[in-house]
């Protein structure tokens, strides 16, 4: 079915996610707790390390066996990615949980596992963000960037369905 809702053409409803990595190495590497969480249509912004790197840990946990990793326990993949004198220190907590349409993530997924750099300014970086929201309406205020390096260096990714 298609539909145009305030002047944009769609094919369905359903969640929208703006992911923003920074393009400056972060300042500050650190441990974290690391905690599957739900993602779905409701309006946030993740702009904490441990939020950012829980929104990656979940992607990973329902992807895990689509990736070109040799092992497929997210909590390894995750520990081979951080920093090695931080990784022991962070704490990880495995409980249900949801992305809407994971799938979508899979290619900005393998991204971040192939480019370590862009996977600490993802994480780490205090300019990097994911917002999740919903293409029903735009109440929340936030004006989704478009996907692609930005003017100030940064990368955005949408995932939306």
């Amino acid at each position: 079915m298609i539909s145009i809702r305030k002047s944009v053409f769609e094919t369905n409803s359903s969640s929208v996610h703006a992911i923003v990595i920074q393009k400056d190495p972060p300042k500050n590497i650190y441990p974290i707790k690391i905690q599957e969480d739900d993602y779905g249509w409701s309006y946030r912004t993740l702009n904490t390390p441990e939020e950012r790197a829980s929104y990656f840990f979940t992607a990973l946990s329902f992807l895990g066996n689509s990736l070109n990793e040799p092992t497929k326990d997210p909590r390894l993949t995750m520990m081979s990615l951080l920093p090695k004198d931080i990784r022991y220190d962070c704490k990880f907590k495995e409980d249900d949980c949801y992305i809407d349409h994971c799938d979508e993530l899979l290619p900005w997924l393998q991204d971040l596992i192939e480019d370590n750099d862009k996977f600490l300014r993802f994480i780490f970086g205090n300019k990097s963000n994911v917002h999740t929201g919903n293409d029903n309406d735009y109440d929340d205020g936030f004006e989704y960037p478009e996907e692609g390096i930005q003017n100030d260096g940064s990368e955005v990714f949408i995932k939306g369905n």
